[in-house]
Formats: structure tokens, sequence, C-alpha cells
């Protein structure tokens, strides 16, 4: 029965079910002794004190690994890595010099910890028999974590994906694990399972600096797991320490297998075979034919007038696309060699060739008389590359990328002032030199780009559209920049602004579909292709318009009026007469006509591009 006024009753009724209960599996003279004890509600406190100190720890050690994987895929996503290993740098020195960095940056925070700890008189950490074992900790963890970050690196492309997924894991793994574990470890059922799992999370640097600043809180004795002997204890900070000290060759190991230019080498090389029959086109251009033969014949009697020799150069990429179908063509000394073609038609991935990004599936390519496989570093010493987009470090000014790249370039140090004034001058960025390059303006980075191409007076430059987003003046200014490198050098030209071929270019090829569709120089170019000259012409008053019609009629059979406005008119003459012959008559007729000004022109470059490329511009 239940009694409603009786407080006691329904607690009183459960247990006399449960014991009833357990007396038909146990017996009826079968005893259990329970005590009833009072919640220790400083227990709870204490532990809750625990995580919240735990987490605050953890959030500068979880940041610390972020900064060097930021830094490092940042470099490789601007192609900033790629320039200074063009330019000679070591990439064990490249290293070497991140992690040396890093390392103080690191020891720097590591000490702030510390004095935070002792403002706060973390007696926890700062303990005499517990400092020294904090100490060892922090500084292995610095090492450990950062060539983590390095070997980590090679996983992202992008630096803001890489910085906040190292920061989150880092954090996780320094926390979430070590309460996982710490909560496991309370169960008798569990504790093996929980044994287990710390073994495995030791891997990862950041549970292991989690687990020893841990280990030490709970030896304060508030709150205690087991009978540590001390901070020393295998159990404490000694297995921690000793995994991270093993962790530090297996990631640098790590680092420097991954980065070798010479593993990397080996496996690309798998791929290429330099004797790869070319894919000619069955409509091969006689032009682009002649090229091909010529080089052939250079190349067999040895002929090294050229700077840079391509032959039969291949590229096809594992999803199976064939970007580079077989070209040939040679580059000599101060010459401007202008290479068009439509997006996707191959330009940019023949000039990552030549500047060794990634090897050429068959053919060969020297620069400089040095194979770029086989003389790969020969090769890279002759070269300076301006990418397509600015390979600049936001935090160097203008004057400090200079001189960085003089560094590496072995350019010695009495010669470094008159090297960066001249380059700055030839760039036009003078007035800019203690400029960060992040407060540059799109124009002005690119000149940057270009100046940092000569840096050490390469032989052959290769230039990927390096007036992209300046303004018509700068665009002018860097024409002038470059007519006067190409005096000492060859320059490669790669541009969507065809008048800046129209301009610079002695030699033009363009490129459709990973082929060569035409080589030669300009003007070849425009009278084998182009469709004749453009006249233009203006006269004293609209009323002469047809006069002047009339004369061009029966003069130039075959031309066609092009434009007609106001006082001016434009006319297309075919190839079949003469540009001295037509100058010579216009100016003979010029007062009768009444025409005030002309110009006769030929067909523009970007006529024939459009005209070669079948109008895929």
């Amino acid at each position: 029965m239940h009694n409603t006024t009786s407080y006691h009753q329904g607690p009183i009724n459960i247990a006399t079910f449960f014991s009833t209960f357990i007396q038909n599996f146990k017996g009826a003279d079968h005893k259990m002794t329970f005590s009833a004890g009072r919640y220790e509600d400083k227990k709870v406190s204490d532990a809750l004190s625990l995580i919240f100190i735990g987490a605050l720890i953890m959030i500068p050690f979880s940041f610390l690994p972020s900064n060097p994987v930021a830094w490092v895929v940042k470099e490789k996503e601007c192609g900033a890595r790629h320039l200074q290993h063009i330019s000679g740098l070591n990439y064990l020195i490249y290293w070497f010099c991140n992690f040396v960095f890093d390392y103080c940056a690191y020891f720097i925070t590591m000490i702030l910890c510390i004095i935070i700890f002792a403002i706060f008189n973390r007696q926890e950490f700062i303990a005499p028999d517990r400092f020294g074992a904090l100490f060892v900790l922090l500084l292995v963890y610095g090492v450990c974590s950062t060539l983590m970050a390095y070997a980590a690196s090679f996983l992202f492309k992008e630096h803001s994906n890489a910085q906040n997924t190292v920061m989150g894991f880092s954090f996780a793994a320094g926390f979430l694990l070590i309460m996982i574990v710490y909560i496991l470890q309370q169960d008798e059922d569990t504790m093996d399972t929980a044994d287990l799992l710390r073994k495995i999370f030791r891997i990862v640097p950041s549970y292991c600096i989690g687990e020893g600043l841990f280990a030490l809180l709970l030896l304060d004795g508030k709150i205690k797991v087991g009978s540590a002997a001390g901070p020393w204890d295998m159990d404490q900070l000694g297995w921690p320490c000793v995994y991270m000290s093993a962790e530090i060759p297996l990631f640098a190991a790590i680092v420097l297998l991954v980065d070798n230019p010479f593993i990397k080498r080996f496996w690309e090389r798998r791929k290429y075979d330099r004797k790869l029959s070319p894919i000619i086109d069955s409509d091969e251009d006689s032009d682009v034919e002649e090229e091909r033969l010529s080089v052939y014949e250079a190349d067999k009697l040895d002929d090294d007038s050229d700077v840079v020799r391509v032959i039969d150069l291949q590229k096809k990429y594992n999803t199976g696309k064939v970007a580079v179908k077989g070209i040939t063509f040679s580059i000599f000394p101060g010459e401007v060699f202008g290479f068009l073609g439509t997006n996707g038609a191959g330009k940019t991935t023949t000039i990552s060739i030549m500047c060794q990004s990634f090897l050429p599936t068959g053919g060969s390519a020297s620069i400089c008389g040095y194979d770029i496989v086989q003389d790969s570093k020969e090769a890279l010493a002759c070269v300076g590359y301006c990418p397509q987009f600015d390979a600049t470090l936001d935090l160097l000014s203008v004057e400090e990328h200079i001189e960085l790249y003089s560094r590496i370039r072995g350019v010695c140090k009495a010669d470094r002032p008159a090297v960066i004034d001249g380059l700055l001058s030839l760039a036009g960025l003078t007035k800019y030199r203690k400029t960060l390059a992040s407060k540059l303006s799109g124009g002005n980075r690119r000149k940057l780009s270009v100046a940092l191409t000569l840096v050490g007076g390469p032989q052959v430059i290769f230039l990927d559209e390096p007036s992209a987003g300046m303004d018509p003046v700068a665009r002018r200014g860097l024409w002038t920049s470059i007519q006067r490198a190409a005096v000492n050098c060859s320059v490669v030209l790669t541009t969507h602004h065809l008048e800046e071929v129209e301009a610079l270019a002695d030699m033009v090829a363009i490129m459709v579909g990973g082929s060569l569709k035409c080589i030669g120089d300009k003007v070849h170019l425009k009278n084998k292709f182009g469709q004749g000259y453009e006249v233009s012409a203006r006269v004293v008053d609209p009323d002469r318009i047809r006069r002047v019609q009339k004369y061009f009629e029966n003069e130039y059979p075959g031309c066609a009026i092009k434009e007609v406005a106001d006082r001016r008119i434009v006319y297309e003459i075919p190839n079949d007469f003469g540009f001295a012959d037509i100058f010579e008559g216009i100016q003979t007729k010029k007062k009768s006509l009444g025409i005030t000004d002309y110009s006769v022109a030929q067909t523009s470059i970007e006529q024939i591009f459009i005209s070669v490329s079948g109008g895929l511009v």
C-alpha cells in the first residue's frame, strides 16, 4: 500500500522491491552494504576548473603550428617558392631558414606563456620540481609541431584552408581527445581502451603537449589519477616527450623526401620518353615544317648558335589530355619571341616545362645548350621567369624583394646596391622602393615581377602575360623596359594584348590546340596570312568622299571599303599591290582628291591571329 501522506513511503517501497528482487538471485542471507556520502561540490568545481584551464592553455599552442603551414603553403600558392627554386635556392636551405625563423617565433611565444604562468602563480607548472619538465616538454613540442606543419603543407593548395585545418586539428587533438581519454580512464571497464587510445593519439604532437600539460595539472594534489612519482614519470611527461622526440626525425624525413627535387624528378622521368614520336599535323604549315627541319639539322650538327631549342616537345596529362603535341622551334640571342595562342592552346604549359614546373612527356628542350631534363640545374641558371600571376610576398617591400633574389642568385654584396637601383629604375619603381608588395597597385606588382625576372642577368627570360592588369600608360612603360632588357638577353613573351607583340616581337609563333600553326617574323606572317593593306584617308569635306572612292576602285581592283564616317574613309587593298606603290599613288593624287592626311598599314598581328586560330580568341 502506498500512503500519499507519508513522504518517505515511496523510497521505502522501491528499496523493498529491489531487495526482494535481489534476494531471489543472491539468496535471503546475502548482505549488500552501502553508505550514503555527501556530494563533493568542490571536486566538481575543481574538475570544471581543470577543463577550463586546459582549454585556455591549448589555445596558443593550437595557433603555433598553423602559422608555419600557412606561410609555406602561401609561398607555394602564389608561385614564390617555384620562383626561388628557379633562382637557385637549394631546398635544404629553404627548409632550414623556415625552421629557424618559425622556431624563434615559437620560442618567444613559449617564454611568454611561462611568464604568464609565473604572473598567475600557477605552481602546477612553475614549481621547482616541475619547471624543468615543462621547459623540456615545450622545447620538444616546438620542434615536433613545426616539422609536422611542414609535412602537412603538402596536403594543401590554399593557405587559408591549411591554416584553419591545422589550427582546428591541433586544438581538437590537444584538448578534446585528452578529455575523451580522461573520461574513459575514470571507469575500470574502459581503462584498457583509454590506454590504447593514448598510444595511438600520441602520434599527434598536439595530443602530446596536451597530455603533458594535463599531467602537470593533475599533480597538484587536488585531483589525482593513479599515483605518479613525479613529472618525469613515463606515465606523466615521459611518454609524451619520448613520442615527440621520435617523431622529429620522422616528420623531417617526410618533408625532405617529399620535397626532394631529385626524387620528384625520378618519378617524373618514368613517364618521360625523349624519343617519343611527335604528333605532326597532316596540314602542317610550310613555315612550321621548315622551322622543324632547320632545328633538326642544327641539332644534328651540334650548332649551338641558338639559346633555346625545342624539339618535338610533348605533354600529356594523367587525365589523358594532350596539351602540347610535338612542337619544334628555336630562339636566338637578343630575340623577342612572341608566343601567342588561344586559351588552352598549350603556350603556358610549354613555358612551364621550360621553367621546370614539370617535365615533358616526350621530346626535348634545351636552354643555353643545357637539356632541361638531364642538366636541369644548369638550365635553370640561365632562366628568368615572370609567372602569369604575381609571385610576390605581401610583407616584403619592393627593395627587399630585389635584395632577396639578388642573394639567392649569388650577386656579390658590393654589387647589390647598384643592381637594386638599376632594376628599380628600369621598372619605374624607384619611388616605391620602401612600399610593401601588398600596398602596390596591380600594375606595379607586375612591374616588380618583371624586375625580379632580370635579377642576376639571365640569358633567357620568360614573361607570361607580364602586362596583365596594367593601364595603357603603364603598359607602354613596361614595353620600354622589355626592349631595354632584350639588349642583353632573349625574351619569350606570351600576352593577350596583341599590340604588345606588334610593338616588341621579332619572331611570332601561334599555337592552336597544342600545335604550332604558324611561325616567322612579323612582316613575313603579314604578307603570308594578311588580307593586304589597310589605308585610312581623311578628306577636307564629305563631298570629296565619292571622288576618293572612284580613285581606289580604279587604281586598286579588288579593294573593299571597311569604314566610312564623315570625312574619313578606310579601304582594304589586296596584297597584289606593293607597299611603296600605294604610298606613291596616294601621295601623287593627294591634293587633287582633297586628302588632308592618310596612313597605310599592313594587316595587324591581331587580324592574323584571328585568321589562324579560326576566330577562337
